[in-house]
């Protein structure tokens, strides 16, 4: 974890990604449908191999 990310609100996760130009970003979210948060993650993270 990044030591500059400010802390995780109460009942939210954060999902960590690198963009196509190799920015380390981050969100959070809350996950309204199990298995969501994962998706969303896993695309992000197939959208910075172009």
């Amino acid at each position: 974890m990044d030591e500059r990310e400010p802390p995780i609100p109460p009942g939210h996760q954060r999902i960590r990604w690198k963009n196509a130009r190799g920015k380390l970003l981050h969100d959070d979210y809350t996950e309204r449908k199990p298995g969501a948060l994962q998706e969303l993650q896993d695309y992000l993270n197939s959208t910075n191999k172009r």
